[in-house]
């Protein structure tokens, strides 16, 4: 049975969590300095996820605790990564920290309702996990207690 996170969101592989990790983070938000340099965006997504990716490695193993100065610390290098290799097609010349935050913990709980991967440290929450009854109180969240967000 597909999970219902994954069914509102129309998620039914890995590739399409990237995809759309991605471009839930790019919502709202103006990170690029021009919106017309399409050919450099494709390069740059398609680098994201490849980044995002290689990082959820170490997520992806059910016993790996990940604290949550690890877990800041691999958005960080996502987002200084991507800085340093688009910079100048960048607003601000960087990638924020909470857009690169936003996108990959939404592709770990993308990866987790694909049960690919434990629930992870920062795992968004919305009405649609409410949803998911065994939510409410937390009580399946491994890393409950060990840090706070």
């Amino acid at each position: 049975m597909i999970d219902f996170f994954l069914k509102v969101d129309k998620i039914s592989t890995e590739d399409q969590a990237a995809i759309w990790s991605i471009n839930a983070a790019l919502q709202r938000n103006k990170v690029y300095t021009s919106d017309e340099d399409y050919e450099r965006r494709d390069k740059f997504r398609a680098e994201w996820a490849s980044l995002i990716r290689e990082e959820s490695e170490a997520y992806r193993k059910p016993d790996q605790f990940i604290s949550d100065e690890q877990h800041c610390a691999a958005i960080a290098r996502i987002s200084d990564k991507l800085s340093n290799a688009f910079g100048e097609y960048l607003a601000g010349g960087r990638l924020r920290f909470g857009t690169s935050q936003k996108a990959f913990n939404l592709y770990l709980k993308y990866l987790w309702a694909l049960k690919q991967a434990p629930m992870p440290p920062h795992c968004p929450i919305d009405s649609v996990g409410h949803l998911r009854g065994h939510l409410r109180d937390g009580r399946d969240n491994p890393h409950r207690g060990k840090f706070v967000n």
